[in-house]
C-alpha cells in the first residue's frame, strides 16, 4: 500500500496515520463543509469523499466492527473514523427527519404531531391501533414486496393505550386526514424550486411548531399559516411576471391571480386563514380551535394550489 499524504506531511510506510493527524484533517475539511453550507446531517458523506480525494486513497465502507481499533487508521477503518469523529462533534444534530414534513392535528381536543416517514416501494396505509405491529417496520419494500403501516405510528408520542381507545370513526378520520395532507406536502416538495416555496414550507413547519411548543403561540401559527398560503398565492403571480401585492389580504391576492387564470376550488377556506397582523403580539386572540382550523385550511388551500404552480 503506497504512503498516504496529507498536505506535505507524509504518514508511515504501512499507509497509516495517527489521531492528531486525522484530527487536524477533520478540522480543516469540517470547516470547509461549513463554509460551503453543507448541512450538518450530510457532512460525513461529503467528509468521506473528501478524505478520499485528500489521501489519494479509496475508502472502503466497512463493517462496524471496523470501529473496534480505534487507534488504527487505514482504508478499512478511515469510513468508521470519520463517523465517529461527526458523532462526536454534533451528536444529535446529525439526526434529520428526511420525511415531506409534519402537521397537526386533534384528537378528542388535545393537539398532536403528526410526523410523515419517507417510505419507499407499495405501501398499503392503515390506522391499526396495534402499535407494537409496526413501530419498527421496515421503511423499504423489495421486490413485490408490499409494506403495511399504521398511520398511529406516525404520531409523535401517542400511546398504544389511546390507540385502543379510538373509535372506528376516529380511526377513518385520521386516516384520510393523513392520506390528504401526505398528497399536500408530497406535492409542496415536487415544486420546491418554484418563487417562495421553500419559504412557504418553513411557515407550514412553524405553524406546527408553534401549536405544538411548550408554550403554545396560537396567534403565530396562524399568521404563519397565513404566509405559507400567501407566499404559494405570490409564487404564482411571479410565475406569472406580474406585479406582487405587498399586502396580507388573502382574498385580494387571490383575485390578482385569479386574472392570470387561478383556480381555487377550496377559496371558501380563504377565512379561516386571514388575519390580522395584531395575532403576532397577543392583541387578538387566537384560540387552539382557530389555529388548528388555519392550519387545515391552508393545506387544503395548498393542495389546490400546487399543481397549478408547477404548470405556470
Amino acid at each position: 500500500m503506497s504512503k498516504l499524504i496529507l498536505n506535505t506531511r507524509s504518514f508511515d510506510d504501512k499507509g497509516q496515520m495517527n489521531k492528531s493527524d486525522f484530527d487536524q484533517m477533520m478540522e480543516e475539511i469540517d470547516q470547509k463543509l461549513t463554509d460551503e453550507g453543507v448541512p450538518i446531517y450530510s457532512r460525513p458523506l461529503h467528509a468521506v469523499r473528501d478524505v478520499s480525494e485528500r489521501l489519494h486513497v479509496e475508502i472502503i465502507f466497512a463493517p462496524e466492527c471496523s470501529t473496534a481499533n480505534l487507534g488504527h487508521y487505514d482504508e478499512l477503518t478511515l469510513a468508521a473514523h470519520i463517523n465517529n469523529w461527526y458523532k462526536i462533534r454534533y451528536g444529535d444534530r446529525l439526526k434529520v427527519h428526511l420525511g415531506p414534513g409534519s402537521v397537526a392535528l386533534l384528537i378528542r381536543g388535545v393537539p398532536w404531531k403528526m410526523v410523515f416517514p419517507r417510505i419507499y416501494g407499495k405501501v398499503t396505509f392503515n390506522c391499526n391501533p396495534d402499535l407494537a405491529k409496526y413501530r419498527g417496520a421496515p421503511r423499504i419494500a423489495t421486490g413485490l414486496q408490499e409494506l403495511s403501516y399504521s398511520v398511529l405510528c406516525c404520531i409523535e408520542d401517542f400511546s398504544a393505550g389511546l390507540a385502543r381507545t379510538l373509535t372506528q370513526n376516529e380511526r377513518d378520520e385520521i386516516l384520510q386526514f393523513f392520506m390528504n395532507s401526505l398528497e399536500v406536502l408530497h406535492s409542496i416538495e415536487n415544486i420546491s424550486s418554484k418563487p417562495y416555496v421553500n419559504e412557504a414550507s418553513a411557515d407550514l413547519q412553524l405553524a406546527v411548531a408553534l401549536i405544538m411548543a411548550k408554550r403554545p403561540q396560537y396567534g403565530l401559527s396562524k399568521w404563519s399559516s397565513l404566509q405559507f398560503v400567501e407566499k404559494l398565492l405570490k409564487s404564482f403571480l411571479e410565475l406569472k411576471k406580474t406585479s406582487i401585492p405587498k399586502h396580507h389580504n388573502l382574498q385580494k391576492i387571490f383575485r390578482a391571480a385569479e386574472a392570470f387564470g387561478l383556480v381555487l376550488p377550496n377559496a371558501a377556506q380563504l377565512p379561516l386563514v386571514q388575519c390580522v397582523a395584531g395575532v403576532r403580539y397577543g392583541e387578538v386572540q387566537v384560540t387552539l380551535s382557530e389555529a388548528i382550523s388555519a392550519h387545515h385550511a391552508s393545506l387544503t388551500l395548498a393542495g389546490d394550489l400546487a399543481g397549478q404552480i408547477k404548470g405556470a
